[in-house]
């Protein structure tokens, strides 16, 4: 591998890995639209079961004025959620 492969691999590398320790606001609407594209709302919620997880991460954030959240502070249901619909969204 070339020297400039390297060096671009790294900074793509960080990128990806700066993108897994934290949310944006627009990451976790991001999240929440993905999965509301992707499964029906059930009887009991305005949303699926899978959306109402990013959305409880996204209220939390309207309420207490954040625009990031650290993904270390979710609980592994949330991380999963938002970051598999954020790759998902990345493929299209």
């Amino acid at each position: 591998m070339t020297r400039r492969r390297e060096i671009s691999s790294a900074i793509v590398g960080a990128k990806a890995a700066s993108r897994l320790n934290e949310y944006t606001i627009t990451d976790i609407e991001n999240a929440i639209n993905y999965w509301r594209s992707r499964q029906a709302a059930t009887d009991d919620f305005a949303v699926c079961p899978r959306a109402w997880v990013p959305a409880d991460v996204y209220g939390a954030m309207i309420y207490h004025q954040r625009e990031r959240v650290e993904a270390r502070n979710l609980t592994p249901e949330q991380n999963e959620a938002i970051g598999l619909a954020l790759a998902q969204k990345e493929l299209f």
